[in-house]
């Protein structure tokens, strides 16, 4: 799980670019975010 503040930089290509790099697939991804903490979550499988 990935988790930083909530704006509009967010970790998915950095994230994106190790997995391929890596010769993986992303198989399930989910987001949410606190909007009280403004915290962004991101679940990746």
């Amino acid at each position: 799980m990935i988790h930083c503040p909530d704006g509009k930089e967010m970790p998915a290509a950095p994230l994106s670019e190790f997995v391929y790099k890596d010769n993986e697939n992303i198989l399930d991804l989910e987001q949410h975010v606190d909007a009280r903490k403004r915290i962004f979550f991101m679940r990746v499988g």
